[in-house]
């Protein structure tokens, strides 16, 4: 978003700063809410457009609310996030309620909710949470003051955190690769939870029976015993996705040699169990990473004694099959609340994996068995923003209309020949100043998109980089390398932008390029600052932000690409957008400027959301953070930020973009400037000097002397600035579309601002 030297947050009235002024200016509030904003695509209103994007989404069913209706919670093994929604009765539909994903606890990789212990409460099973990579965590669920609470489960009171079973060895891990998923159900109908999952080979499937029943234990204790190294008597090919069956029940395949299988093979398969014919014995659904479909194992045995017989890799056979680049899971749920379990088949992986369209949804009719009937493979994602993957977004009035549009850059859709279609999105603002509403209008903006076979993951910044009081447009890419689109539309003027230039000046600190334009050292020339992959090491200095100052002069920038020749520098303000985990940093600053104060923000790899302040002056020195958490906010991984007073209401609002294609805008409790009112008080008579207001065409500005005065839109952006002198002067302002605007008068004695309204 673009800021000015003399950047003014904007207010509905004289009357709300006053008010405002006795708070604090950042009081941070434990966690920021989703603001209420519209959302249209294609014409379409979006219901939850904020809950996406999905990219490896895992489906459970839970009561979160405990109206006795079963809801959803869906985990994204992309950024480990947590996504919940309430089943509306009434409207037979899900609706999007974030604030219950607090309820859960940590979770990683993959999620199975099941009630083990059989005391009516949802129990929660997941990827390590604790020691070994490839093992499975436990959280007991309780009821606690109609409030759930959840127990990281530990066997027989030691700190053993993790699902064991007992060998003649001694106790052991029961083991889950930390890429599969496996099945946790009671698979041999005797009142307890089971857990089959592929073993560390990932060619056969373990059977760790819960003997809790057997040995007349409480069910709380989830007794385990390895009781097959070969369920189903089925293996995996090595090579791919090829099962291969036993001839008999309870033998395991062996080659015609009659050796097994050489146990090796890829890992990355998940399993499902399901009651395909309803005679009481579990038949599975397989996925594998070598595959773009579900195979279905047919199940010739019993429950105590299981034995694929048949197999198809169709799964379903009797409707439209899913297909989908690649690695599958399968979810068996009652998701329309009719009685009968159906079945949402999505990617599990977390990369080159299919990114839209990549939820089906199949309606099951019966309920004895499956009668499957396809309804739709954008489940829940036909109602949200969903980019692709690796989005980010920018605020800027890109119509010139005085409302903040949103631009948005992502890696885009990944398609079957293993190619992103980047591109950036324009969402205009066609509400009012006090009512933001977005509706797509390009989904090419600037069309990038001609450069999505060379150039991934577009990043945008906006500023007036070449002096000329327009706003132009740096765009980052994966490699590390930005473009430059100079605007040539013309002060005040919807953007409009020449070819652009890549590999602007040879500039590239870093892999994941994301920039910002903005006047650090306040010389009058915007310069830039890059955001990159990794954290840096300079002259004793650690950091994550590349700072390169506009050595040229206004109408032509000029910019050095060594940041080891200072002032450029790769550690400005010893900005280390990274945590003590994180692998890498993925800083993308955003600068925002008050009257007094200047804020640095940015979002990470870990998702966490970053702010900084004492920036002016202080160049060569060390950034004070603010706050390495803002608001508590998390989206997912891979987050990037803008901010600003989109709603006029006093309180600036944030633009999250995250990792799997989402955005979203969160209200915040951070105050629109009241620092300005000390100046407003003191110049108090210039509010009579400025009229007609509201106005048409020309506005009148009295001045006790030579001054500069400048317009802002409602997003700060810079439409006119002119020198004028002492006296009455006119304004014209008649290019200028109906809604707020603020008016700056700066000269050396004072700053004034002032809201007036264009008819």
């Amino acid at each position: 978003m673009y800021q000015s030297k003399a950047l003014i947050f904007h207010i509905k009235s004289l009357w709300f700063i006053f008010c405002l002024s006795s708070l604090a200016s950042v009081s941070f509030a434990q966690s920021y809410q989703l603001a209420d904003v519209r959302f249209d695509w294609n014409g379409k209103i979006l219901n939850s457009p904020f809950a996406g994007g999905l990219v490896a989404p895992q489906f459970n069913a839970m009561d979160l609310d405990l109206d006795g209706y079963n809801d959803l919670v869906i985990f994204d093994r992309v950024g480990d996030i947590v996504i919940t929604y309430l089943f509306d009765v009434e409207k037979e539909t899900y609706i999007y309620a974030p604030e219950y994903a607090s309820i859960l606890p940590t979770l990683l990789k993959w999620v199975i909710i099941r009630d083990y212990n059989n005391d009516g409460v949802s129990d929660i099973f997941t990827g390590s949470v604790v020691g070994s990579f490839a093992a499975i965590s436990c959280y007991k669920g309780s009821i606690i003051n109609d409030k759930y609470e959840f127990e990281l489960l530990a066997k027989d009171g030691e700190d053993l955190e993790l699902l064991y079973y007992e060998s003649p060895d001694g106790r052991k891990e029961i083991y889950n690769s930390i890429i599969d998923k496996p099945e946790i159900l009671d698979l041999d109908n005797d009142g307890d939870v089971d857990i089959i999952s592929f073993n560390p080979s990932g060619s056969k499937v373990d059977f760790y029976q819960n003997m809790t029943v057997e040995q007349g234990a409480d069910f709380d204790e989830m007794r385990f015993e390895k009781t097959n190294d070969c369920y189903g008597g089925f293996q995996e090919s090595g090579l791919n996705e090829t099962i291969l069956l036993s001839p008999s029940p309870g033998d395991c395949y062996t080659e015609l040699t009659g050796e097994p299988l050489t146990e090796f093979r890829h890992a990355g398969s998940c399993i499902t169990a399901f009651d395909q014919e309803g005679d009481g014995d579990y038949d599975l659904l397989i996925g594998d990473l070598t595959s773009n479909k579900i195979a279905v194992l047919t199940n010739g045995g019993t429950a105590d004694i299981p034995w694929m017989n048949a197999v198809d890799y169709n799964f379903p056979i009797e409707t439209t099959t899913a297909d989908m680049p690649v690695y599958l899971a399968a979810y068996v749920l009652d998701v329309n609340q009719d009685g009968n379990n159906d079945v949402i088949i999505s990617p599990n992986g977390e990369s080159n994996v299919a990114n839209v369209n990549n939820v089906w949804y199949y309606k099951n009719s019966t309920n004895s068995g499956y009668d499957l009937d396809f309804v739709k493979s954008d489940f829940l994602k036909d109602e949200m923003l969903d980019l692709g993957s690796f989005a980010s977004a920018r605020f800027v009035d890109v119509n010139g209309d005085g409302l903040a549009d949103i631009v948005a850059g992502t890696r885009g859709e990944f398609s079957n020949n293993s190619q992103m279609n980047g591109r950036l999105i324009y969402f205009e603002n066609v509400g009012t100043q006090e009512t933001p509403a977005y509706s797509l209008v390009d989904f090419d903006f600037a069309d990038y998109n001609q450069f999505s076979a060379e150039s991934v993951e577009f990043a945008p910044s906006f500023g007036d980089l070449d002096g000329d009081n327009d706003i132009d447009m740096v765009v980052g890419d994966a490699a590390g390398y930005i473009y430059y689109s100079e605007n040539i539309a013309g002060e005040g003027n919807p953007l409009d932008f020449a070819n652009p230039i890549y590999q602007y000046f040879n500039i590239r600190p870093g892999q994941y390029a994301k920039p910002a334009i903005f006047d650090v050292n306040a010389d009058g020339l915007a310069d830039l600052v890059i955001g990159e992959r990794n954290g840096n090491s300079f002259n004793g200095k650690l950091g994550s932000l590349n700072y390169y100052q506009n050595i040229g002069t206004d109408g032509d920038p000029i910019f050095d690409n060594d940041l080891t020749m200072a002032p450029n520098t790769p550690t400005l303000g010893e900005v280390l957008i990274k945590g003590s985990g994180d692998s890498e940093a993925r800083s993308c600053p955003v600068f925002y400027e008050t009257v007094d104060s200047l804020w640095l923000f940015s979002g990470s790899k870990s998702g966490k959301l970053h702010m900084y302040t004492n920036i002016k002056n202080n160049i060569e020195g060390k950034f004070d953070t603010v706050s390495a958490n803002l608001g508590g906010v998390y989206e997912g991984n891979l987050t990037t930020i803008d901010v600003a007073d989109i709603d006029m209401d006093g309180y600036l609002e944030m633009l999250v973009a995250n990792e799997r294609g989402g955005l979203a805008i969160h209200d915040t409790d951070i105050v629109s400037n009241p620092e300005f009112v000390n100046s407003v008080e003191i110049h108090s008579e210039q509010k009579r000097l400025i009229y007609p207001n509201p106005v048409v065409s020309i506005l009148n500005v009295e001045l006790d002397r030579r001054s500069t005065v400048s317009i802002f839109s409602s997003v700060s952006q810079l439409l006119i600035t002119k020198q004028l002198e002492e006296g009455l002067q006119r304004l014209k302002v008649d290019q200028l579309q109906p809604g707020i605007y603020t008016l700056v008068i700066e000269n050396n004695i004072y700053s004034h601002t002032q809201v007036f309204v264009k008819q």
